[in-house]
């Protein structure tokens, strides 16, 4: 989504915005190639990016308030088209996750119109093992990228980077450092899932999506009967909420976790959410309430 009642869909050559109070649709056209290969949007600031197929893509961003022409368009870090995106809330960021052959882990910044100036870092898992990444909604510094074996925190942090200047008085080469960016990155596997004797999962564990909430936290889902809050600081599993049957996704609002799960069911499990100092490390409570199921 990209507005409250406005639903983004990859289509064709461009991508077709259906305003569902209006009823109505409207398309975005590519820019220059055949078509976008994949999109994100933020709904915060409005923004929709695009990413072309064929060799050598760019990315296009648009204001989806002003529709018109992109705001920003950039080459991107890979050969092939990208594999994912994800912005971050406040909208000075996007993650770009690079396809073959390079598979590179790229951030582009809206603020500069610029990709940050980091060490060239790869995709940590098999290509065909990646499922999606998301930014943090708590920090732009912060995201997460889901393999089915492995769920990966990085960390955006500070670093200087040694580059060479020529200089024409000073006799061989000269250097200087230059403000630059590295990832940190931390892992959550499946070895660290609890299991329930009672009811294992059918075969080796593996996950299949997650949410971020507003706390530093992650919600996944794997194949065993429950949902795990993950907190990204040393990560480990902080809370489960047992389920009866295996999650899908799932949709967080202010009172409650939607849970749908592969029996068809769409349930409605009451959170607790934290009070106190909003700069502490807090965390939501998973209760084993169901408010309301479909």
């Amino acid at each position: 989504m990209v507005e409250e009642d406005t639903v983004v869909q990859l289509a064709g050559n461009g991508v077709t915005l259906w305003n569902t109070g209006k009823r109505s649709c409207e398309n975005i056209e590519v820019v220059d190639r055949n078509g976008y290969s994949t999109v994100a949007t933020s709904l915060s600031k409005g923004l929709i990016a695009c990413t072309e197929y064929g060799l050598q893509p760019k990315c296009h961003i648009f204001d989806a308030n002003k529709r018109g022409a992109p705001i920003h368009s950039f080459q991107l870090n890979t050969t092939l088209k990208c594999l994912g995106m994800s912005f971050s809330r406040d909208g000075c960021y996007l993650v770009i996750i690079g396809g073959v052959p390079d598979f590179k882990i790229s951030i582009y910044s809206l603020e500069n119109s610029v990709m940050l100036n980091m060490p060239e870092t790869k995709l940590p898992c098999n290509y065909k093992s990646f499922v999606e990444v998301q930014m943090n909604p708590k920090s732009k510094d912060e995201f997460a990228i889901l393999a089915d074996q492995a769920l990966y925190f990085y960390t955006l942090k500070p670093a200087f980077q040694q580059v060479e200047q020529n200089n024409e008085d000073e006799e061989g080469p000269q250097y200087v450092l230059e403000d630059a960016f590295r990832l940190e990155m931390v892992q959550f596997l499946p070895d660290d899932v609890p299991v329930s004797e009672d009811n294992p999962p059918d075969g080796p564990i593996f996950f299949t999506s997650f949410k971020w909430d507003n706390y530093n936290r992650v919600h996944l889902c794997s194949n065993t009967e429950q949902i795990l809050q993950i907190t990204s600081r040393q990560p480990h599993v902080e809370q489960t909420l047992d389920l009866q049957a295996v999650p899908m996704t799932t949709c967080l609002t202010q009172s409650h976790l939607i849970v749908a799960t592969e029996d068809g069911m769409i349930n409605w499990y009451n959170v607790d959410i934290p009070y106190g100092d909003p700069n502490s490390d807090q965390s939501l409570t998973l209760k084993d309430e169901i408010q309301f199921e479909y």
